[in-house]
């Protein structure tokens, strides 16, 4: 009988856990996905007037359900793709896929939706470019 109460209470536990890591994901989500736009204040002050003016209307979106859509082509990339976190959530890193399959990157995801690093090729030089969330 305490064997029989003992294997319920690890298996109820062990659910327990599992069920806890998707909420956690699915919230850690949430909180990512969202419309971002390019914010020239939170990243390298390394671009140019006539480079702030080109992307200077260029946004992001990151949906819950794992795609990703830029307003317009960045540096020769594809528009779309996939977004997930890469390896553990808590890193904040996540890995943006582009349909095209040539390119995959991993952009830093700062504070969970506050800011995302793109990386970008302009003038010959690779810049990262500023994406701030502005609605979710």
């Amino acid at each position: 009988m305490i064997l029989k109460k003992y294997l319920i209470l690890n298996i109820g536990l062990f659910f327990l856990l599992i069920n806890y890591s998707c909420l956690d994901n699915n919230y850690k989500t949430k909180q990512v996905s969202g419309i971002y736009k390019v914010d020239f204040a939170y990243g390298e002050n390394n671009f140019s007037s006539e480079e702030k003016n080109k992307y200077s209307g260029v946004s992001l979106t990151l949906n819950k359900n794992g795609y990703f859509k830029f307003s317009e082509i960045l540096s020769q990339k594809s528009e779309a793709g996939k977004w997930h976190f890469h390896d553990d959530r808590l890193s904040g890193l996540i890995v943006l896929r582009y349909d095209n399959g040539a390119y995959g990157e991993i952009s830093q995801c700062i504070d969970l939706g506050c800011f995302i690093l793109v990386t970008i090729r302009s003038n010959g030089e690779l810049k990262k470019l500023p994406f701030k969330k502005i609605h979710h």
